[in-house]
């Protein structure tokens, strides 16, 4: 995860059962607070657990164990369509953090990086970060209508595309209340995609079938430019050892 938008891990215990309404909701709270000054309704994705304020959401992701340990993975997005960054998108997982890992009964949280694991009670003192905001209240009506309009995205999400179209509804008209827009593609993710398929472009040239095995795998499990980046690498290094006569290879 190391490059990507600012994140956090909250690993759970093993027998965890999260409430990802109410968690969406608390990291809602979080977002009017740090990132509403226009007092415009925050957006909801229809297609995964994420919120959008003034210029920046927050995206969880619930892993069940099924591969590794239980985990919550909470990402600072950009409203731009670009990646987050800098001291307010930091400031504003942190207090995510600090509101989440609560209700979810983290065990350990993992900061920015795979090599920085804290403990939540530590997590406060570890860290050089701006004051503390407090969270503003909010309007009842507007925290029923914000839990609603999570459960409905949620509820979508689960449905055939097919069948609902992904069509956006007409936002609502009350102030502070939010709406239900779908989720924009990352740009950055594409662009390392398409990059990859170039440099298996080039390592075709070097080597075809090599470059034929990392086509496919591509193709099956998407195109991963830091996989190219090592497959275009060894094999350059192989039929250049190959050329000097220090390597004998069938290539």
């Amino acid at each position: 995860m190391t490059g990507k938008a600012p994140y956090a891990a909250l690993y759970l215990p093993d027998a965890a059962t999260p409430d990802l309404v109410e968690l969406l909701k608390t990291a809602g709270k979080t977002l009017i607070a740090h990132d509403n000054t226009s007092g415009r309704p925050l957006l909801i994705s229809r297609r995964r657990l994420a919120l959008m304020g003034d210029c920046m959401g927050i995206c969880l992701t619930h892993f069940d164990g099924a591969r590794g340990t239980p985990r919550i993975v909470l990402r600072v997005l950009s409203r731009e369509g670009g990646l987050a960054s800098g001291p307010k998108a930091i400031a504003l997982l942190l207090e995510a953090v600090r509101r989440l890992s609560p209700l979810c009964a983290a065990t350990e949280i993992e900061w920015l990086s795979p090599r920085t694991r804290l403990a939540p009670e530590t997590l406060p003192d570890q860290l050089t970060r701006p004051p503390r905001k407090r969270l503003a209240p909010i309007d009842p009506t507007a925290e029923k209508l914000l839990v609603e309009g999570i459960r409905d995205a949620m509820a979508a999400s689960l449905t055939d595309p097919a069948e609902n179209g992904f069509a956006t509804p007409e936002p609502r008209k009350r102030p502070g209340l939010p709406m239900v827009l779908p989720a924009r593609p990352d740009a950055a993710t594409t662009r390392l995609s398409l990059a990859g398929w170039a440099m298996t472009g080039l390592l075709a040239m070097l080597n075809f079938p090599v470059a034929l095995l990392l086509a496919a795998i591509g193709l099956k499990r998407g195109m991963d430019f830091r996989l190219a980046t090592q497959f275009l690498s060894f094999t350059t290094l192989a039929v250049s050892l190959n050329n000097a006569g220090l390597l004998d290879l069938p290539i």
